[in-house]
């Protein structure tokens, strides 16, 4: 009798972790329903406080790179599209209330400006070396010792925020990037009417 009731209160466990792994399970997929609208005002605080990281980065560490002034300048558009967004989902236009729907549009510029502005920016360096480590012999203004990072890649990292805010405010709005990424490597496609390339 004890085997029995043990054996059924295994199975009855077993049921119960399983069907909360997928209610979970679900729970989570739901969250990242493409168009569901449901972390639009979250996402566009965390885009204009991104867009303005970088656009600090670019201003107070990297003005001597070659292209700074026109890179600075289309970063700052972003910002101030970032910026319309943000008035935007706080007046509730994401709700359909207006005609024209200005926060797509400026997702998309934002999304070709972002594109643009991270080829522009390859190679860049930065002229910072204060408390992130790269002066004072491994330590920071402060005194404290700093290890292990590369503070030169603070613009790429900064950027990375952005860009990965920039696709999550795009899915939960519904907004397809209107872009084509290439892979480097793959040779474009062959005009209509060849022959196959023999092997």
């Amino acid at each position: 009798m004890t085997k029995v009731s043990s054996l059924f209160l295994t199975a009855a466990m077993v049921i119960s972790v399983c069907s909360t792994a997928k209610a979970d399970h679900e729970t989570r997929t739901d969250r990242t329903t493409f168009a569901a609208r449901r972390h639009i005002d979250v996402f566009a605080d965390r885009l204009l406080h991104d867009a303005n990281q970088v656009c600090w980065e670019m201003y107070r560490h990297n003005g001597h790179n070659r292209g700074f002034s026109e890179t600075y300048r289309e970063m700052y558009r972003a910002m101030k599209d970032a910026q319309h967004i943000h008035d935007l989902v706080h007046e509730g236009a994401h709700r359909g209330r207006h005609d024209v729907d200005h926060i797509a549009s400026d997702l998309h510029e934002i999304d070709k400006l972002f594109h643009h502005i991270e080829g522009d920016i390859r190679g860049w360096t930065s002229s910072y070396r204060g408390h992130y480590g790269h002066g004072d012999y491994g330590h920071d203004n402060y005194g404290h010792a700093v290890h292990g990072r590369n503070f030169g890649d603070e613009l790429t990292r900064k950027m990375r925020y952005f860009e990965q805010t920039l696709h999550h405010l795009m899915a939960d709005y519904g907004v397809k990037s209107r872009l084509v990424e290439q892979e480097p490597t793959s040779a474009p496609p062959l005009p209509a009417g060849l022959p196959p390339a023999a092997r």
